[in-house]
């Protein structure tokens, strides 16, 4: 009989080992778990940029990057640019850790007045946030004017707010992301070349 090794660290220690987060190893290679190309309201978003997000020997998660069409790294994010972001875990991690790190990574992106005024908004998505299993995924997607947070493929959020999209995917594709190394991952090739 096999025993499967379970990753439980308090909320505390992950928050600071994903604020440290450039001790974390990303890699651009293939992530098996992830879609090729999305389906949303009628229209294919192929897969732009992946990434996996590993901490000492585990993979926490593939992350992949979906847009309808290619994509400049200084246009990711603004209002207009339809984009989604698909999380596959594949360690257990809950949702009062998943909210602390997200905190983290904003508090160093927004200064204090700014990130109170997007407080209410960040609470109201990340109370729909449950804690996740291996093989859970996550799809955020800003499909202009809402932003649509989906578990397991469920609508669990779904909000029409420009501000809190592009705060929301700012933590990974913004600047002072959640690692420098998987925003370059995630980019596309052609956004890579126009950021350089």
């Amino acid at each position: 009989m096999t025993r499967a090794l379970r990753l439980t660290l308090p909320v505390h220690t992950l928050g600071m080992i994903l604020g440290l987060i450039g001790s974390l190893i990303f890699s651009g290679t293939a992530c098996a778990e992830l879609p090729a190309k999305l389906s949303i309201d009628g229209q294919t978003w192929p897969r732009r940029g992946e990434g996996t997000a590993t901490y000492l020997w585990f993979d926490v998660y593939d992350a992949g990057l979906y847009t309808p069409k290619p994509v400049s790294a200084a246009r990711v994010l603004e209002p207009d640019t339809p984009r989604a972001l698909v999380l596959h875990y594949h360690q257990r991690v809950s949702a009062a850790q998943i909210r602390e790190a997200s905190q983290t990574v904003l508090e160093r992106q927004y200064d204090p007045s700014q990130l109170a005024a997007l407080q209410p908004a960040l609470d109201a998505l990340e109370s729909s946030m449950q804690s996740v299993q291996p093989g859970d995924r996550y799809t955020l997607i800003w499909q202009p004017p809402r932003l649509i947070l989906q578990f397991n493929q469920r609508t669990v959020f779904s909000r029409e707010d420009a501000a809190l999209a592009q705060a929301y995917f700012g933590i990974w594709l913004g600047a002072s992301p959640l690692s420098e190394s998987l925003k370059a991952a995630l980019l596309p090739a052609e956004a890579r070349a126009s950021a350089q």
